[in-house]
């Protein structure tokens, strides 16, 4: 499967240049003008180079699907227990079908997962990248450190990311961010770049202080995030 997916990556799906590239374009899907066709002519390519790689002809519709829509990603946990003490943890297995080379936020200190015992706890999930470049979780504790509230920290990191693309709507749509904030005294707050994936997909996070619960996360933009690939609807794989 990983070698089905070796051979199948293009600049039309997650593996190409990212959106702060000089060479990123808005996807063929996106542009104007029907995409079915294209869609179906490379499927039909991935089933042929599937069957030429030996995979057995009842896993190749499954070996397709995960490598368009990766099975795994990240999470993020923030605790803070009767005593006071606070831990947070981050996953690093992110995105499926690693490439060569590339490090994700989670493993970066300060970056996917940061806690002080004197402040609070943060973590992330999104597109480990730009987490990166604004050092997302310490840049939220210190923000608390320095007065603000769970949610004002979170936004104020959001809103370094959407200007380091100048606030440039058509690259943004297709990055997103979601951060976990705890704060040293039980306050929280869960804040996300975009309101959800998709339609009735909003992006949410789970609470437990002796209820357990989903909320909702505060976005920084009303709206969705673009799917990557952005398959047309009814499209059979």
């Amino acid at each position: 499967m990983w070698i089905l997916w070796k051979e199948s990556h293009s600049d039309q799906d997650w593996w190409g240049p990212g959106p702060d590239d000089p060479r990123w374009h808005v996807p063929t899907e996106e542009q104007p003008g029907p995409s079915a066709d294209y869609w179906q002519n490379r499927l039909r390519k991935m089933e042929e180079l599937a069957a030429r790689l030996g995979i057995a002809p009842e896993l190749r519709q499954e070996a397709i699907r995960n490598i368009f829509y990766p099975p795994t990603g990240t999470i993020h946990c923030s605790v803070l227990s009767a005593k006071g003490e606070m831990a947070g943890t981050t996953t690093t297995s992110g995105l499926a079908w690693k490439v060569p080379g590339r490090v994700g936020d989670s493993p970066i200190i300060g970056a996917g997962c940061y806690t002080d015992q004197e402040v609070g706890s943060a973590g992330a999930t999104g597109s480990g990248e730009e987490n990166i470049k604004v050092c997302g979780a310490k840049s939220i504790i210190e923000n608390m450190r320095h007065g603000m509230n769970p949610q004002e920290a979170g936004m104020d990191v959001l809103r370094r990311i959407a200007h380091n693309y100048g606030n440039d709507m058509t690259r943004l749509h297709y990055i997103d961010m979601t951060y976990y904030i705890l704060r040293k005294d039980g306050a929280y707050a869960g804040v996300s770049l975009w309101t959800g994936y998709s339609q009735g997909n909003p992006h949410k996070f789970a609470v437990h202080d002796g209820t357990r619960r989903l909320e909702q996360t505060v976005a920084l933009f009303e709206g969705y995030s673009r799917e990557w690939p952005p398959m047309p609807k009814g499209t059979a794989y």
